[in-house]
């Protein structure tokens, strides 16, 4: 199951913006800030075209916890490291 984390996760890793994220997506940029705070619950469609966005497309969810927990370690060691 993607989660708001995960998007934020993954859009921070692309180096993307959340208004881009929300153009590529062609939602609301606030509909993008309100599902990456938890406030908002994605739709299935919605987390389709993300999934196939992020290129996620046909990775389980426990995959999917295992890379945004690898991604979200590796953030936090190259921010101690600056």
């Amino acid at each position: 199951m993607l989660t708001g984390e995960m998007i934020k996760l993954f859009r921070i890793c692309l180096g993307w913006k959340q208004s881009e994220l929300a153009k590529e997506a062609n939602v609301n940029q606030t509909l993008i800030s309100k599902i990456e705070l938890g406030e908002r619950q994605i739709s299935p469609e919605l987390s389709k075209q993300l999934r196939t966005f992020f290129h996620l497309q046909g990775i389980s969810d426990s995959d999917l916890l295992m890379i945004s927990s690898t991604l979200k370690q590796a953030r936090k060691n190259k921010k101690g490291v600056e």
